[in-house]
């Protein structure tokens, strides 16, 4: 494989990366920034939780359009477009001075975020040989999990020097560059595909044919169980309450919550 075509796969991979750092960051940051939004706010414990919940909630009913939405129009314009809708969400949320206000920002960001990782892997699978496919999808994960890190010991050193809100506009204005860079330097294949493609696979399925594919497969519920279970009891614990429990119940400083919340994040990298 010619060495330039190494390096335009890099590229690209790394520009992805980018991208789903910031996916994974608004996953998690509202754990050691709640007492601030919960203050600046006047937000209740329940509320505090509604307002990290929604954006999981979106997340995934957004997945049943984008899937699809990903074959027809071309990962490349979803994720510009999602991102567009995430650089606004942020934008809203680093400003918003009510619940109301905040919810409505992690509602575009919530559907922002949701087709980054299949867009993504989708465009993998023209760059990237079968045998490779596996190990750089790992590596994009890996990489992703910087921005859990990042909404950890880093967030609450930012939030400690000019706030939370100048703390999340940055974020909402990296957002806004990184998605121009996706539109202006990602390509959905290359040129010449890697490998043949069977005919029968040129065409993907109908989408009621496709979920009824899934449906009928008890691997998939299997494995969707123990997802629900595993990344829904570490995303409650990490994406919101261990930061409370440690600054309220534990006792520790702002900072001090984000890094044991941090060494969380490097056990799941």
């Amino acid at each position: 494989m010619p060495h330039s075509f190494n390096n335009l796969r890099w590229r690209l991979f790394f520009t992805l990366a980018l991208i789903y750092i910031l996916v994974y960051f608004y996953r998690v940051s509202l754990a050691v920034v709640s007492a601030d939004v919960s203050r600046d706010l006047a937000l209740t414990p329940q509320q505090l939780g509604s307002l990290a919940g929604v954006l999981f909630y979106v997340y995934a009913v957004a997945q049943i359009p984008l899937g699809p939405l990903i074959d027809r129009v071309g990962p490349r314009l979803v994720i510009s477009g999602c991102g567009l809708l995430t650089t606004l969400g942020g934008l809203l949320f680093s400003q918003a001075g009510s619940l109301t206000a905040a919810m409505a920002g992690r509602v575009l960001i919530g559907i922002g975020t949701a087709a980054v990782l299949m867009a993504s892997f989708t465009i993998f699978s023209h760059w990237y040989t079968r045998q490779e496919f596996a190990r750089i999808t790992g590596l994009m994960i890996a990489v992703g999990n910087l921005g859990n890190l990042a909404g950890t010991a880093p967030l609450a050193m930012a939030v400690g020097l000019m706030g939370w809100r100048s703390s999340f506009l940055l974020i909402a204005l990296l957002q806004g560059a990184v998605t121009v860079l996706i539109f202006l330097k990602v390509q959905d294949r290359p040129a010449r595909p890697l490998e043949t493609i069977a005919p029968e696979q040129l065409q993907p399925p109908g989408m009621l044919a496709a979920w009824g594919t899934i449906a009928r497969n008890r691997s998939f519920w299997l494995l969707a169980a123990i997802a629900f279970c595993w990344y829904g009891n570490y995303l409650a614990v990490q994406g919101l309450w261990g930061g409370p429990f440690l600054m309220q119940l534990i006792g520790l400083s702002r900072e001090g919550a984000g890094q044991m919340l941090m060494w969380t994040s490097v056990g799941f990298i």
